[in-house]
């Protein structure tokens, strides 16, 4: 079965007919600063609520590439997401697990912990990945070794995704970013 988890965003919400859907990945990409963490931010807040709000009465993943959680942020949406504060004994932040990575490797292990996480404790439907590409941007050569090695990065860490996804009836969230590209500049794309 299909579940819907809204953001509480009322556009997106409506262009998702409801929200994003459980059982598969989703990938949000945009320019930077186009709201893409913005989007799942709200949504790792938005699991929690009850069913017939939209929620799923669930716990959340954040996988980052970022330096510092955004737990100030998170805090300042809970009442736009909630309606109003939750109650004293319900803190939205600690149902958010955090997991900051710093290589591709590294989000290649989370996402394997994850899924043992999300088999043990079913109250995580919620996983996003914010970003893929900040996670391996600076692990890669411009070289055709290393370009082999992070297509086979990128194939695995999908395949995980996907997996767990469907096997956990889980939303999965994979932040991705634009690449802008001038159309008149003849670029060399050969690679060394």
């Amino acid at each position: 079965m299909v579940d819907v988890c809204c953001t509480k965003c009322n556009s997106i919400d409506h262009i998702l007919e409801g929200g994003f859907r459980s059982g598969h990945i989703t990938e949000i990409c945009g320019d930077e600063g186009t709201g893409k963490t913005q989007i799942c931010l709200q949504l790792l807040l938005a699991a929690q609520l009850d069913v017939a709000m939209g929620g799923l009465s669930s716990f959340a993943v954040y996988v980052t590439s970022v330096a510092n959680y955004p737990a100030g942020r998170l805090a300042q949406m809970v009442p736009h997401v909630f309606g109003s504060f939750p109650p004293p004994d319900l803190n939205p932040l600690k149902r958010i697990l955090v997991k900051k990575v710093e290589s591709p490797y590294e989000l290649i292990e989370t996402l394997q912990s994850v899924e043992e996480l999300v088999k043990d404790d079913r109250r995580y439907r919620v996983v996003v990945i914010d970003s893929v590409p900040s996670i391996c941007r600076f692990h890669f050569h411009n070289t055709r070794e290393s370009m082999k090695e992070r297509t086979s990065i990128v194939n695995v860490f999908s395949s995980g995704l996907r997996s767990l996804a469907e096997k956990y009836d889980v939303v999965a969230i994979a932040v991705n970013e634009t690449v802008k590209v001038n159309p008149n500049e003849q670029r060399d794309c050969g690679l060394q």
